[in-house]
């Protein structure tokens, strides 16, 4: 499997479109030298881009992991047999691309496997096709990597964009450092997973991702690796990645099945190792079914909750949310807005 041995930078790749400027497009990370100072090879560093109709997006995540500066980079893309011009552009960029196939698959989770199969690194990530890294993110990896070569988690800040609203962003909250704040992982709103690199051996050794996921395949992974008797995270104060929000994207459009899914994770989790789950986790866990349950409701009601049924879902959770503030919130806005409740009977 070809590697990028050496640093690439933008007067080896193509031209950028017309148009497209800044990172990646018209700037790079400073490569780093062939060798590191004491004259050995960098770690080397997998990345996996699982792909699927994202042409639209593509090139600009295919540039932010090339533009690295990066001498020891594995590049896999696997595309689940696209039909707009996303072949097209991972053609463009062939010869700096590790691997690559376009063919039918089981969805993302299956996809990332087929990828991680295929890693050879000593750390290694996905990075989805509609996402980016920042610049000197893989410097950043590789310095803590080489601090911590025993850490089995690599984990910095991520930068969330909207492209509706070029100007704004901001930073995902702190990532988890232990298993007990890994756990309730929505107390957090989630794992910045595009800024998370993994251990090779480590994700190996549990067996990879569960396939049968496909919203919470990141979450579920990250659990099993933090039973692992030598779990470690090193944390990077830099940010890495860039996590895109856009109306097709999984996570703005089936937001009711993502939680389902880390609801149902949790709970099996829970079920087989109650004695390290943390202090009030059964109320955390109220706490977040009683969102998916209002997501539900939402949804079913064209956004218009008659307030009997809202108070009627949220009794049962009473005993959890009296004091939680999402709650007050929801129904206070039915008691300044009166029309609401009136228009939603």
């Amino acid at each position: 499997m070809p590697l990028v041995n050496t640093a690439v930078t933008l007067k080896d790749l193509p031209p950028a479109p017309e148009g497209k400027t800044g990172w990646p497009w018209t700037e790079e990370t400073q490569p780093l030298p062939d060798t590191m100072p004491h004259g050995g090879e960098w770690p080397r560093i997998s990345i996996v881009t699982p792909s699927y109709n994202q042409g639209q997006f593509i090139e600009e995540t295919i540039r932010s992991v090339l533009l690295q500066g990066y001498p020891n980079l594995e590049y896999i893309i696997i595309d689940g047999g696209s039909t707009d011009n996303t072949i097209e552009i991972i053609r463009k960029y062939e010869p700096w691309i590790s691997y690559w196939v376009s063919e039918p698959d089981n969805g993302q989770t299956n996809a990332i496997q087929k990828g991680f199969d295929r890693c050879n690194g000593v750390i290694w990530n996905w990075l989805n096709s509609d996402d980016l890294l920042e610049v000197n993110a893989l410097q950043s990896i590789s310095k803590a990597n080489s601090k911590e070569p025993s850490a089995t988690v690599y984990s910095g800040k991520l930068n969330i964009f909207d492209d509706s609203t070029p100007f704004w962003t901001y930073l995902h909250p702190k990532p988890f450092e232990e298993v007990s704040n890994l756990i309730c992982v929505w107390e957090h709103w989630g794992t910045p997973q595009p800024s998370i690199y993994m251990s090779c051996y480590a994700c190996r050794l549990v067996g990879g991702l569960d396939v049968s996921l496909k919203y919470a395949m990141d979450y579920e992974l990250y659990l099993r690796l933090a039973l692992m008797p030598n779990f470690k995270v090193k944390l990077i104060d830099e940010i890495l990645a860039k996590f895109r929000l856009h109306s097709d994207s999984k996570t703005v459009s089936q937001q009711q099945a993502f939680k389902s899914e880390i609801l149902q994770v949790f709970d099996k989790f829970a079920y087989q190792n109650m004695e390290i789950m943390p202090r009030g986790w059964k109320s955390s866990r109220a706490k977040f079914q009683f969102h998916l349950v209002i997501d539900e409701l939402t949804s079913q009601h064209n956004q218009n909750i008659p307030l009997t049924e809202f108070i009627k879902q949220s009794f049962s959770f009473f005993p959890h949310i009296w004091n939680y503030r999402f709650f007050w919130a929801y129904l206070f806005s039915y008691l300044k807005y009166p029309q609401i409740s009136r228009e939603a009977f």
